[in-house]
């Protein structure tokens, strides 16, 4: 069978509307599904025995009473929205949208699911599963920062990139981005409910000793509300001096902090000064501590070093 790339598409926050077909065709399992499948967004029943997971999707965990009680609807009703596949060898298919499904109708005694193919590249079948996990309010805030670093770090995105494939503010990026240097602990909280992306992101803010000032006991039992851990930051904040000097300490505007934390990553962890002015200009300063952090990091750039 001959696979087509298909076009990548410069915007996926549109909705999954486009993408739900309602027609249901039968294949055996001996016939491998048809290209033409994919054009017309036409759902063929194929067989679970044919298909796979989707490696590393945005979705981690799973939550075991919802799985549940949608293998007892799929027992009694059958699958009534199609999952969302991509050929990735003779008659085999890889999951872009439903796993849960899949997994639910294998838990049910399924041995088919109805399935829309569709020819896509790892970057947009990627894509399409943070985009539809988002839209369903699928993922918890941990989960969707993952996804969208991965979005980044693999295939080479920028924030802007990222917010135009999923249809939201840049800013939105960077604040689900920035969860991730929040402490384990309250990344843990975060993923369990516990903490909400508003409690996260008002975290991110804290200093050491702000942080440190916290009653650890009281935020795990979800006992802060996001207006208490605001009240907290703002009442320890330093005040204007006697002599009317600000001696508050500035802070990093969040976009280049973001930018100094995604550098950093890419690069093991070494330490980078990043200063951007209004009119565009800027100096990026990399630190090595040895010299083989430095052939490390001409590889990096692209230079052989001998």
């Amino acid at each position: 069978m001959s696979e087509k790339k298909a076009p990548k598409k410069k915007a996926l926050g549109r909705g999954l509307g486009a993408l739900i077909p309602r027609k249901t065709e039968t294949v055996t399992k001996d016939v491998p599904a048809p290209p033409a499948a994919s054009e017309d967004k036409t759902p063929l029943e194929l067989p679970l025995s044919s298909i796979e997971p989707m490696p590393n999707q945005p979705r981690v965990s799973i939550d075991a009473q919802s799985l549940e009680d949608l293998t007892e609807s799929i027992r009694e009703k059958g699958v009534l929205q199609p999952i969302m596949v991509r050929p990735v060898g003779e008659g085999r298919y890889q999951i872009i949208l439903g796993e849960r499904r899949f997994r639910a109708s294998g838990l049910a005694g399924k041995t088919s699911i109805p399935a829309v193919i569709r020819e896509t590249d790892d970057e947009e079948a990627y894509v399409l599963a943070v985009v539809e996990n988002v839209q369903r309010e699928d993922l918890n805030p941990i989960e969707i920062s993952r996804a969208l670093h991965r979005l980044r770090a693999e295939y080479g995105l920028t924030q802007k990139q990222v917010a135009e494939r999923l249809g939201k503010p840049r800013s939105t990026i960077a604040n689900y981005e920035r969860l991730l240097d929040l402490p384990e602990e309250v990344r843990k909280l975060v993923e369990k409910g516990v903490l909400s992306f508003g409690h996260a992101k008002v975290l991110g803010s804290f200093s050491d000793k702000q942080w440190n000032a916290l009653d650890k006991a009281r935020l795990a039992e979800g006992g802060y509300s996001v207006r208490d851990l605001e009240n907290l930051s703002s009442s320890s904040k330093q005040t204007r001096s006697v002599s009317g000097v600000d001696t508050r300490p500035k802070l990093e505007d969040p976009q280049i902090k973001s930018l100094k934390q995604m550098i950093q990553r890419q690069l093991n962890g070494m330490p980078v000064d990043l200063k951007h002015k209004e009119n565009g200009k800027g100096k990026l300063v990399i630190h090595y501590k040895d010299l083989d952090e430095f052939d490390y990091l001409m590889q990096r750039m692209g230079f052989r070093v001998k």
